[in-house]
């Protein structure tokens, strides 16, 4: 799985819209994201984790809570991930759940929970065509197309942090399986 380009919008500390282009990184098979603590780092891997799976990469945080205090009420939550995979492209779109004032109303206080959304597209030619927006179809279609499920994820192509020692202490046999799939 090659990231081509992620979106976050509302998410972890940016109040807007937030663009990574992995393209630009050209044909590097292993990139490294560094810079000063509190630079974003963390919450880069979480994004990709998150459109991916619905999980932070740490799995400290839930999507629910990674709405950024600074967004505007109007700005909807989201992550939008394109990526390759073999010869395919897909794009991911999730948007967690979070409350919102009301819109009528709205000097009451009274808050409107968002419901959590997910999309999972395929290129075909030059458009995306929608697979499923199915919450546990994306999931299983995800587990089936990456082989990898959240937690083999982390260890292996995320290795956020101090992560990388964790998959060098796991049992041999938990190792194994995990450089197996």
């Amino acid at each position: 799985m090659r990231p081509r380009l992620l979106k976050m919008t509302a998410f972890g500390p940016y109040a807007g819209e937030q663009i990574i282009d992995f393209e630009r990184l050209e044909d590097a098979n292993m990139f490294l994201i560094y810079g000063p603590t509190g630079g974003g780092k963390t919450t880069i891997l979480d994004a990709i984790c998150y459109a991916l799976y619905g999980e932070t990469n740490g799995g400290e945080r839930s999507g629910e809570t990674m709405r950024s205090k600074f967004a505007d009420e109007d700005t909807i939550t989201e992550v939008e991930l394109y990526f390759k995979l073999r010869q395919d492209e897909y794009r991911i779109v999730r948007r967690p759940q979070y409350e919102r004032a009301a819109k009528r109303g709205g000097s009451s206080g009274k808050l409107v929970k968002v419901a959590s959304e997910v999309e999972l597209y395929k290129k075909d030619e030059d458009t995306y065509k929608l697979v499923t927006a199915k919450y546990n179809e994306v999931g299983e279609k995800i587990n089936e197309l990456l082989h990898f499920n959240i937690g083999q994820f982390r260890q292996v192509i995320m290795i956020a942090q101090n992560k990388f020692r964790e998959l060098l202490t796991v049992s041999s046999k938990e190792r194994q399986q995990i450089l197996q799939d």
